[in-house]
């Protein structure tokens, strides 16, 4: 049960994008794991998970880091608002 008094959702589907990628606390309840954050966020596996970091690192790193899609939807628009941008400036006064 989660706390709010729901049984969390279970399934051929959520089993099938967990599968390998839970792990165990301390107190033994499941917590969220690097490596899935990793395959979430499209990263190759061991990307994070390979450096020499806690983690509570790696969770950081990820978090922080920019994720591989977002970064190539983002990096055109950008391009095209610099060109417009730059051609703007370069005009004469009239």
């Amino acid at each position: 049960m989660s706390a709010a008094g729901r049984t969390p959702p279970s399934g051929p589907r959520i089993g099938s994008l967990c599968s390998g990628y839970g792990e165990l606390g301390r107190t033994g309840r499941s917590r969220l794991a690097a490596a899935f954050v990793e395959r979430l966020i499209g990263l190759p596996l061991g990307w994070a998970t390979d450096l020499p970091l806690s983690r509570a690192g790696q969770l950081r790193a990820l978090g922080n880091g920019v994720v591989p899609h977002q970064a190539e939807a983002a990096l055109p628009a950008l391009l095209t608002m610099a060109n417009l941008h730059h051609g703007q400036q370069q005009r004469p006064a009239a």
